[in-house]
């Protein structure tokens, strides 16, 4: 799958939970800037390989949540969350974790 399209099923994922789903939000997920979640949409630019990881890690997390696993719903309650924790601060160890949460 290609980065945009990650961040297209991210997008859906977050609004299934109830967010707004804008690349501003993803970019703040993500650590990065929204300019970059835009680049990566329109193609402009292709992500590092552990920006890639993280896309993949983050979609997996919110999709399982938006499909209604708890303990995911609560992964990304925090992320999305203002002033809350962002990919950064919850790092790629919680969402391995998270994205192996068997349902």
């Amino acid at each position: 799958m290609k980065p945009k399209d990650y961040i297209s099923k991210i997008s859906k994922d977050l609004g299934a939970l109830g967010r707004s789903g804008t690349d501003y939000q993803i970019a703040r997920i993500l650590g990065v800037t929204q300019a970059t979640v835009t680049r990566w949409k329109d193609e402009t630019h292709v992500p590092q390989p552990k920006h890639e990881e993280n896309l993949k890690l983050v979609h997996t997390v919110l999709a399982d949540a938006a499909e209604g696993d708890k303990e995911a719903i609560a992964i990304a309650e925090n992320l999305c969350a203002p002033g809350s924790m962002n990919f950064i601060a919850l790092g790629e160890a919680g969402l391995y974790v998270a994205s192996s949460m068997k349902k």
